[in-house]
């Protein structure tokens, strides 16, 4: 590990939260967290560790493992999915929670877990939105003017569907089904970038370590949530 630049000193465990558009610079990003990997990435030296994403199928890092972790001087985040309900438990031990997502859950604005689930391809990337992000794409339908009733009856068939079965197609076809009858579509897809809160949460994060790092905040950026439509998300199905 070189040490010229302060980012290489960052290891990112994202899978789903990490957009394809995300440059990473002298930070390490790795694959969602297995039990065993935030271990090995202090072992290597990273002084500072972003859990966004683990492999909640398989066997995640447990609570004892990052509490290990932290009491070695490591400096752990939580943001975008699984890591952000990690460090709501275990604040009280130094992990950092950051991210709406983050405060959403510590607000008790969103309760269930499910909101965050989604499928995975080979390369960890999603190919089903979570319901989360839904919620959002559906806010935004509202302030385009589509009724509530039609956006409420689109958000309760979505949220009927089993999370795995629920990919971008199925999300398309339900939404024209009771937004567009008339053949009308949305300017964005629920597929588009700017929907992505996970991805979202994750960059603001690294932008907001860098900084604290006293590295410039270059290659990352700062995106902002829209308030109203993640506002009007959140209502649906209240």
């Amino acid at each position: 590990m070189t040490t010229h630049d302060p980012l290489n000193r960052i290891a990112i465990f994202a899978g789903p939260s990490r957009s394809p558009h995300l440059i990473l610079g002298a930070a390490q990003g790795l694959p969602p967290a297995r039990a065993g990997d935030l271990s090995d990435a202090a072992d290597k030296g990273f002084t500072h560790i972003v859990l966004a994403d683990t492999l909640f199928l398989d066997a995640p890092p447990n609570h004892r493992e990052i509490i290990a972790v932290m009491r070695r001087g490591t400096t752990v985040f939580g943001c975008s999915s699984a890591g952000a309900l990690r460090a709501i438990e275990l604040k009280n031990y130094g992990m950092i929670g950051h991210g709406i997502i983050y405060q959403l859950y510590k607000a008790r604005r969103l309760l269930d877990d499910a909101e965050l689930a989604c499928v995975l391809d080979e390369s960890y990337r999603a190919v089903t939105p979570s319901l989360l992000e839904i919620r959002y794409y559906l806010g935004y339908a509202l302030t385009l003017g589509f009724s509530r009733q039609a956006v409420a009856l689109a958000f309760d068939a979505l949220s009927s569907v089993y999370y795995m079965k629920r990919d971008y197609e199925v999300v398309g076809g339900i939404v024209a089904e009771h937004l567009c009858p008339s053949g009308l579509q949305l300017p964005k897809s629920a597929q588009d970038s700017t929907f992505r809160i996970k991805s979202i949460d994750l960059e603001n994060c690294l932008a907001d370590i860098a900084l604290s790092m006293g590295a410039h905040l270059a290659p990352f950026r700062r995106v902002e949530i829209n308030a109203d439509w993640l506002n009007d998300g959140l209502l649906l199905g209240a």
